[in-house]
This record gives C-alpha cells, structure tokens and sequence, in this order.
C-alpha cells in the first residue's frame, strides 16, 4: 500500500508541475518587475507602467525596439511576445531611473509535446497502480469469501445452541419431575414402615391386653 501512495503523489505533483510550471503569460508592473528575470520563447509578457517606472527601453541588442513600451505613461500597458526573440539575455533600461535590467530568453517550450509526454507519464503510472492492486483486489475477493464462510459458521453454531438450550430447558424440567416423584415414593416408603412399627407396636399391644385378660379370668 505504501508504494500505491507514493505512485498517487508522484501523479498529483506531475499533474501540479504540468500545470504551473510553464507560464504562458507573465504579468509586471513598474512596482514589482525584477532587474533580471528569465522567460521561455513563447512567453508573454504583459506590463503595466507605474509612477516607479513607467517606461521600457531595449538597448540591448538595439534592434528589440517595441511601439508603446518606451513611451507607455504611468497606467498605461504594453505586451511584448518573446517568440521572435533570439535566444540570450537582452538589457533594458527604465526612463526616468537609473536602473537597467535584463532579460533572458531561453528555448520554447512545446505544450502539445509536454502534454503527450505527460500523458504518456500517466499511462505508466497508471498501469503500474493496476499491477499492483490486482493482487490485493484477489485478496479482498478472497477474504470476503472467508467472511462469508466465517458468518454462515456462526448461524450453525448459533442454531446449535438454540437447540442445546431448548433441550436442556426440557432436560431440567424432566428431571423435576423425576425428583418429585422420587421424593414422593421416599415419602410414601417412610409412611409404610410407620404403619408397619405401628402395626407391631399395636400388636405387642393388643397380646399384652389379651395375656392379662387371660389371667383375669383364669384362662392359664
């Protein structure tokens, strides 16, 4: 996984660098523009005078002379297209002030070339993020299969233990019955051998009564 998110961010940053790293237009007014500064050949630069610096001058080489930029007022602008612009710095000068800057021209940039290339970059990426998420897509297959096996497990043993417990229930109120009737027959064996002692207690009783009786009138 650690990879697959290096790959993801490589693809945003190439996205970000493939959307700002070449600018098309340049934008300067007589407050922020730089002494030296560096554009592509196909590069626009659009600037607006101030009251710091009002005016562009080319002096170098002399025949980069442009209508409106040396003479454009404070607010006013001009737009200079870097394209016929021979490669190597250039030197302007501000009216006005002693300050002279340069500029420097390097080799254009093809969009549609950078575009393709970009394209084909993400290409790569993009089918190496399948080779590497098709196994772990297998596993996900596989362990929600696992998931699946797991849970029909548990209906299994859940249904079992309903049964267990439904059997037990029955289970326990057998054996009550069984104990009350033990505890009954137990009850029932103690009363016969009362009876029983009684019945020779009532016995030895009686002889006694019937051996006096005897005496009494003279039977012995």
């Amino acid at each position: 996984m650690r990879e697959i998110y290096i790959l993801l961010g490589v693809i945003a940053l190439t996205g970000l660098m493939m959307g700002t790293a070449y600018a098309e237009s340049i934008k300067y007014n007589g407050n922020n523009i730089p002494l030296n500064f560096e554009v592509y050949g196909n590069d626009v630069l659009t600037f607006t005078g101030s009251d710091r610096v009002n005016n562009l001058d080319f002096v170098y080489p002399s025949s980069n002379t442009f209508a409106g930029c040396d003479n454009i007022g404070s607010g006013g602008v001009c737009i200079i297209d870097f394209s016929d612009w021979a490669i190597g710095q250039h030197e302007y000068k501000t009216k006005g002030t002693a300050e002279h800057g340069k500029i420097t021209v390097v080799a254009g940039i093809n969009y549609n070339d950078v575009s393709d290339s970009a394209k084909n970059f993400k290409g790569k990426i993009e089918e190496l993020i399948a080779k590497k998420l098709a196994p772990l897509e297998l596993q996900i297959v596989e362990l929600r299969n696992e998931i699946t096996m797991h849970e029909e497990n548990i209906a299994i043993v859940k249904a079992k233990l309903v049964k267990a417990q439904a059997d037990s229930s029955e289970a326990t109120e057998k054996l009550l019955v069984v104990n009350n009737e033990k505890l009954e027959l137990q009850q029932q064996v103690g009363l016969t051998e009362q009876y029983k002692k009684d019945a020779s207690n009532w016995k030895a009783v009686a002889l006694e009564q019937l051996k006096v009786m005897a005496e009494v009138l003279g039977l012995f």
